[in-house]
């Protein structure tokens, strides 16, 4: 811990003169013969790492902090640590611990701090023992109180950070820069799903349709467009498609501006790149990977590392050869240019060998619009595309694991494939760097900035989970955590309860991600549904004293919640669009207020009119936020939005809505031992569902005819319905089975306000509709 640091050195966040990048030099000391040492290093957002003059490692990611084994490379005597800081967005700036184990049992540590020397420029000689840097500056010690203070608790070498070997970075090996982690679960066959029988009575066999869905294991390109012999020929390239029966044919014979095309996968994808090649020389390809065909006519962009496309310089050996990618990119389009082949490059084919998360296609909806079914079709796409390693942001730009996405996506991964162990690992991934004072890093990575909002987010989904499963040992696991992250927040409130987010002082990173200070409405919502959380797992768990606790803590918030200026009441909190967008997870909070009002039919024109965009632009996923008036396509040159990611997972959350509120098919006890189907229509003519559970397969097909309502249901065994029919002044029966519900004394009927509704507790295929007299 922090108090138990090698000559209580701490590891400071530390950057210089110039935001965009700033180098670092730091010479010490060894006098004694070296035994081990291990170097630990963080730079938001990333860096070049030195060790006397010797190339390291070059990381340009979030969530970068690695172990380097770096005893080959230091000696007795002096030594210099030089780093080369990047900085495309953030701002937590640069971090580093190195602990070196002498022979004798003692240990020297060399942590960034105010004593190492920054330049705002890379000079001859930087990086050497020899180059005199009086002139420097003494680099400035970030204020990153606000989002969470200190990089790591343990030391280099202690298994919470990655262990990279030694060159493995390096550009003269064929190594790759490693991930965070790596993914226990693509060892595994993809599970058969099983219909059960009566299942495709209620649906219809679109349903088996959708769920033989599942993306191929190898995919294959489409079309190529932009074809151009450049400073070389170019002959067929329809030929690369591998369909054409004869093989692209180019040659290069200059390094640069040679012969160039891009193929279209014609859908997103993510995976491994292959090109079945043949020379009687080597080639050198230059690959350029883009969501939209625009983004392959552009160059990285240096501004920013989140909006640039991703390039792959290859180099491939004579002969007939089939060359597939060491790095897993998301992409639908690919550019490849060809550079400095003097023989005769035959490319025979490409297709890409897809990564891909071993879960069933379960989930389904159907309805009366088309386009409603198109956007809950490519939200489970999206979705499934950013389920990798771990929960991913999305397959091209971020590709981490961030702690209030993932709780949307989660969520929505419960109506469309019901899995719960890549949920289960990408929390305790979270838990693993949760800070010593309880807050949990907004997303994976040891030094992870701290949003307030996201913590709350990361206890919400326990909640969630519990709903969805029924399950309490997992919680049960994790309750030390949660308790931490809970106390964290709480922490931060004041007398009244209620959370005022101070003025951002940080250098790029807030405290909330909507950016608002003073007491949010959003924030406050979240820490009371976080309180709520906590003392409802508690109770279940049986720790009654913080049950209670936590119980009254949670009144007292809600309490001053509705008294908050501004507030319309927890129950039907309703913030501006414009807040929102920035400040939830990309609108899904405005679909869910819109539904809880029993606003059906503006909910559904919201999803429309923010998601229908994308479908008009021909991408089968779903982008990183919800947008109006696209006036270009992906296949298209033009600029449409180029700084968005194109596979988002948080935006999938429609395909979520459409199911639990269009539908209305939502769990009222944990694992859906109970659930309601409470539908809201809109002016829909028919609505068909299937949600996946612990107990199995909910289907719900409903028609509406006028004012009346007609369906069917299948309900699992082990499981009971509240079916809940809209109806009018005249509406007065509710036939089951084409019988009053009073020939069934063992079901309950209610009436309610807007609805009418029968208790169905034993399982089974029932038909229902409301009638009158």
């Amino acid at each position: 811990m922090l108090n138990e640091r090698i000559n209580g050195l701490v590891p400071k966040n530390i950057w210089g003169p110039r935001k965009e990048e700033s180098y670092f030099r730091r010479i010490f000391s060894l006098d004694r013969f070296l035994g081990k040492a291990i170097l630990r290093i963080f730079v938001d957002t990333g860096y070049e790492l030195y060790l006397n003059g010797r190339f390291i490692a070059a990381v340009d990611e979030w969530g970068n902090t690695r172990d380097y084994d770096t005893t080959p490379f230091l000696i007795p005597g002096r030594n210099i640590i030089a780093v080369k800081g990047i900085n495309h967005g953030g701002h937590r700036g640069f971090a580093l611990e190195l602990m070196a184990k002498m022979e004798d049992g003692s240990t020297v540590s060399v942590v960034s701090d105010a004593s190492w020397t920054v330049s705002p420029e890379e000079l001859w000689g930087w990086k050497t023992l020899g180059y005199d840097d009086s002139g420097w500056e003494k680099a400035r010690v970030l204020n990153l109180e606000q989002s969470g203070n200190r990089q790591w608790s343990g030391h280099p070498g202690d298994g919470i950070g990655k262990m990279v070997p030694n060159l493995d970075c390096s550009v003269f090996f064929n190594g790759s820069i490693p991930k965070c982690v790596d993914s226990p679960f693509f060892h595994s066959q993809k599970p058969d799903g099983e219909v059960p029988l009566g299942l495709l009575d209620i649906i219809g066999t679109e349903y088996q349709e959708s769920i033989n869905s599942f993306p191929a294991e190898v995919f294959f390109p489409v079309k190529v467009y932009d074809a151009c012999p450049g400073n070389g020929t170019l002959e067929n390239a329809e030929g690369i498609l591998g369909k054409s029966g004869s093989p692209l044919k180019a040659v290069a014979p200059k390094s640069f501006e040679g012969p160039s095309l891009i193929v279209d996968f014609g859908g997103e994808t993510v995976g491994f790149l292959r090109l079945q090649t043949k020379s009687k020389g080597n080639i050198h390809l230059r690959l350029s990977y883009g969501e939209t065909r625009s983004e392959c006519h552009h160059l990285p962009s240096r501004d920013m590392l989140l909006l640039k496309m991703v390039t792959e310089e290859v180099s491939i050996c004579s002969g007939h050869q089939e060359w597939e990618s060491h790095f897993r990119q998301g992409f639908r389009f690919v550019k490849v240019e060809l550079e400095d082949c003097q023989s005769p490059v035959e490319i025979e084919a490409t297709a890409v060998r897809t990564s891909i998360y071993q879960t069933p296609y379960a989930g389904y909806f159907s309805c009366s619009d088309a386009l409603l079914n198109k956007i809950w079709e490519n939200g489970r796409r999206t979705l499934h595309l950013c389920m990798q390693e771990y929960y991913l942001d999305g397959i091209k730009r971020d590709r981490f694991l961030w702690a209030g996405d993932t709780r949307l996506e989660v969520l929505i991964n419960y109506y469309a494939f019901g899995d719960t162990a890549l949920f289960k690992y990408s929390w305790l991934k979270l838990a693993e760097v949760q800070y010593a004072d309880g807050a949990i890093p907004s997303v994976y990575g040891i030094g992870s900035p701290v949003l307030w909002d996201y913590i709350a987010w990361w206890i919400i989904a326990f909640d969630d989970y519990y709903l969805h499963t029924g399950d309490l040992e997992f919680p049960r696991t994790m309750k030390e955590h949660i308790v931490r992250a809970i106390d964290w927040l709480i922490a931060k409130s004041g007398e009244d309860g209620l959370i005022d987010v101070p003025v951002n002082r940080t250098e790029g990173w807030m405290c909330v991600l909507n950016k608002q200070s003073g007491k949010d409405l959003m924030m406050n919502f979240l820490f009371y549904r976080s309180l709520r959380t906590v003392a409802k797992l508690m109770d279940e768990l049986g720790e009654m004293e913080m049950a209670k606790r936590y119980g009254a803590l949670a009144s007292k918030t809600l309490e001053a919640f509705n008294n908050l200026e501004g507030s319309p009441g927890i129950e039907v909190f309703t913030p501006a669009f414009g807040h929102l967008a920035s400040g939830s997870i990309e609108g899904f909070e405005v679909i869910e207020s819109h539904f809880r009002n029993h606003h059906a039919e503006e909910g559904m024109n919201f999803i429309r009119e923010y998601w229908g965009d994308m479908i008009r632009a021909g991408s089968d996923t779903l982008w990183e936020a919800p947008i109006k008036a696209t006036k270009f396509r992906v296949d298209e040159i033009g600029n449409i939005f180029d700084s968005l990611s194109r596979c988002h997972g948080w935006t999938a959350g429609p395909t979520y809505a459409l199911l639990s509120e269009v539908a209305g098919i939502k769990p009222t006890a944990p694992g859906f031992k109970k659930f309601e189907v409470r539908p809201q229509m809109g002016h829909l003519k028919y609505v068909k569902g299937v949600v996946p559970t612990p107990l199995g397969l909910i289907a719900v097909s409903l028609e509406c005819n006028g004012d009346r309502y007609r369906g069917t249901i299948f309900i699992p065994e082990g499981s009971s319905a509240m079916i809940c029919l809209p109806k009018t002044a005249d509406t007065v029966s509710f036939l089951l089975n084409d019988r009053e519900c009073g020939e069934y004394p063992e079901f309950r009927k209610t009436m309610e306000k807007d609805y009418i509704c029968i208790e169905v507790n034993i399982p089974g295929k029932y038909v229902f509709a409301t009638g009158a007299n």
